[in-house]
């Protein structure tokens, strides 16, 4: 009897050690990307989300549970077998049994595959929720009480997609055939652009063809014509580093009386998201790019973003 409980407890050790170690590595992207797949063990894990706390608790509760148990029916067995050395050396073997078999191994194992092992024993978690609930709720009250205590807050519910997760979407959808190639490529190319600059893509001062200020119709048709450009920017007459605005040939072309336009300065540091909010923000064409002394690098429009984003020269 004594030797069946302890290996029913060894395997619940394995179980809940494993989980524990999986859920702490879990993609929770992919979980809900393979829940909305039909997984039922994807679909038992996102129940879960919402009470991290609580799941965490099962799976300490469950493990302290089924070790103390283990331990105790050792030491009574050979205790009134043997003595009390005896007990404590079967007590000891027994520790290093559950370090190794019910600790361990089970750790390094689920940790390789959390996803794939933690959908795969999730029925079985799920079930023993009911067979432990008792303790359970009262772990998670004792702990919640702890953090509180403490000035902390208890954790909430994953909402956030890493750009890990969301490559490992993409990719599981390509395998499904539910993206075509062409916006496969676009997700890969935005995820890939993480950290893009506005000095990575403007174009430099020496590769912008610009205006004088009170540049006449006749001088700024020509220059737009030479350069294939409807705006162009406008330098200073004394200082031609500085740009002061930007020019729309078609005010000219149609008389709107709109002279130079104001023009936004970014700074080179801004992230892409952003230029095209300040863009936006400003209703303005085209940004001046400065660095950290306000000197006037070169040029963005929107159209340079979405370009670098989409990879295409046709926009």
């Amino acid at each position: 009897m004594t030797a069946f409980v302890v290996a029913v407890c060894l395997l619940f050790s394995f179980f809940f050690s494993g989980m524990e170690a999986a859920l702490a590595h879990l993609n929770w992207g992919r979980i809900r990307h393979l829940r909305e797949r039909g997984s039922l063990g994807a679909a038992l894990l996102v129940r879960f989300i919402t009470h991290p706390g609580r799941l965490a608790s099962l799976v300490i509760a469950g493990n302290t549970l089924v070790n103390g148990i283990a331990i105790a029916f050792v030491a009574r067995h050979f205790f009134l077998a043997s003595g009390a050395l005896s007990a404590l050396a079967a007590v000891l073997l027994m520790a290093f049994a559950l370090w190794l078999y019910g600790d361990l191994t089970p750790k390094a194992l689920f940790q390789r595959f959390p996803n794939r092992l933690a959908i795969r024993f999730a029925p079985l978690l799920f079930a023993t929720t009911f067979l432990l609930w008792p303790l359970v709720r009262a772990a998670e009250l004792f702990t919640r009480a702890l953090i509180r205590a403490r000035g902390g807050h208890t954790p909430t519910a994953p909402d956030r997609v890493t750009r890990e997760e969301l490559r490992a979407m993409v990719a599981a959808d390509a395998r499904g055939v539910h993206l075509s190639g062409e916006q496969q490529n676009l997700i890969a190319r935005i995820l890939d652009t993480r950290g893009a600059r506005a000095r990575d893509v403007m174009k430099p001062r020496p590769e912008v063809q610009t205006l004088p200020e009170g540049a006449r119709a006749a001088q700024s048709l020509e220059a737009s014509r030479a350069s294939g450009f409807a705006r162009l920017p406008v330098v200073h007459p004394s200082r031609p580093e500085k740009w002061t605005g930007v020019r729309n040939i078609y005010d000219l072309l149609f008389q709107t009386g709109i002279g130079e336009r104001p023009i936004p300065r970014i700074p080179d540091t801004t992230e892409l998201p952003q230029v095209l909010t300040r863009l936006l923000v400003a209703h303005a064409p085209m940004g001046i790019i400065q660095d950290a002394e306000g000197r006037d690098l070169g040029i963005i429009t929107a159209e340079d973003v979405l370009r670098y984003y989409l990879g295409r020269a046709d926009l």
